[in-house]
């Protein structure tokens, strides 16, 4: 057998693996139940405020954003599951849903103030809103479409602020507006490239304690439940079909150590298996380190990282 007739029939064992594997369609399945963040546990002054916010981010979400070809590709993939379909659409919806969950449980567990959290809970749920129809995969991770999207995010946050201010009188601030488009504007900045340069964060206006929560609830979406699963269905249903978990959460282990190295500030990273991790909040590192133990027991597959230069 040539290398190539050994790498098709792996293909095909790992596709029919993924068909039958009752993991990856329960986690899809509880993808499509991430539909609206739970506000119960966000301070009254400013639940209902929040809620406005995000039913503003939800629709503005439907006009772009990434994987509108998911839908059609996992039905063909999934043909006794019509259902598949609604499980991975409006994925930058639910990306949404699932980061404000884990900021809410940051910010709560680090003691943020009342301001505190209204300014990163808006930012969480805005960050995302505006992201360009994308053909590819290729063409969302491109530098062009993760600055736009972050650029574009804060322009419809100030256009949302106005509205809200309209409805609640004076519940954003200018201070509030600016810190929030500061936060929004430079969300992904470790992750973007500009001239084979990663770009930093910028701690003016905001402060990094809000920008480090907002990231780390950000990232934690490669380990939720759904967010893993998601993943996982995008390689299976790419030109060059993948489908291997254990590979997969090394991956997103060693990314999650990686990033520290991109941060002038690395001292205050806090360690996994003795190297640095993007995280500098417990809280944070500790939904890190139980939603890799969940994923790990879900998949029947050992947590450990991939070899990191």
């Amino acid at each position: 057998m040539s290398e190539m007739d050994r790498d098709q029939a792996i293909t095909k064992l790992e596709i029919e693996a993924a068909r039958s594997d009752k993991a990856l369609i329960g986690a899809l399945s509880y993808l499509g139940t991430l539909s609206k963040p739970d506000f119960s546990d966000v301070e009254h002054g400013f639940q209902l405020p929040l809620m406005v916010l995000f039913g503003y981010s939800r629709e503005r979400i439907k006009l772009g954003g990434r994987d509108r070809d998911l839908p059609e590709k996992i039905e063909g993939f999934f043909p006794n599951l019509p259902e598949a379909s609604d499980w991975v659409s409006d994925t930058d919806l639910k990306h949404t849903v699932a980061s404000f969950g884990f900021l809410n449980e940051i910010t709560a567990k680090e003691n943020f103030t009342y301001p505190e959290r209204k300014i990163v809970l808006s930012a969480i749920i805005a960050h995302d809103c505006a992201y360009p129809k994308t053909k590819d995969l290729s063409a969302f991770r491109s530098a062009d479409t993760r600055l736009s999207h972050m650029r574009d995010g804060e322009a419809e946050f100030r256009n949302f602020a106005l509205k809200i201010n309209s409805i609640f009188h004076g519940f954003y601030t200018p201070g509030d507006t600016e810190i929030v488009c500061s936060i929004i504007r430079q969300h992904d900045n470790p992750s973007v490239k500009i001239d084979g340069k990663n770009l930093e964060f910028s701690y003016n206006p905001p402060p990094e304690k809000l920008m480090w929560a907002h990231r780390e609830a950000d990232r934690l979406w490669m380990l939720d439940r759904g967010g893993f699963a998601l993943d996982l269905a995008r390689r299976i249903l790419e030109t060059d079909p993948q489908y291997n978990p254990s590979d997969y959460l090394k991956h997103v282990i060693s990314s999650h150590l990686k990033e520290a190295e991109k941060y002038p500030d690395q001292e205050k990273c806090i360690l996994y298996k003795g190297e640095k991790t993007l995280y500098r909040t417990k809280a944070g590192f500790e939904i890190f380190r139980r939603l890799l133990n969940e994923r790990a027991k879900e998949y029947h597959i050992t947590a450990k990282p991939s070899v990191h230069p």
